[in-house]
């Protein structure tokens, strides 16, 4: 889903949020923990964009571009 500058991807089971932040210099994706309340950066290097979780929530796939366009 889009919306206000990121494009996010809601686990199966409704609990995390997967998402990137499509603008200013951040280009990692996160997760967000709806239950905890935290996040982590899943990802470090490169630009990283359009989370999705598996069907069971195990995993999560992206997009990542490194070097130019």
């Amino acid at each position: 889903m889009q919306g206000l500058g990121r494009v996010w991807s809601l686990s199966p089971d409704g609990t995390r949020i997967a998402r990137h932040n499509v603008s200013g210099t951040s280009k990692d994706v996160w997760i967000d923990d709806l239950v905890r309340g935290t996040n982590t950066r899943v990802t470090s290097q490169g630009f990283n964009f359009y989370p999705q979780w598996s069907r069971n929530g195990a995993w999560l796939a992206f997009s990542r571009r490194r070097g130019r366009f």
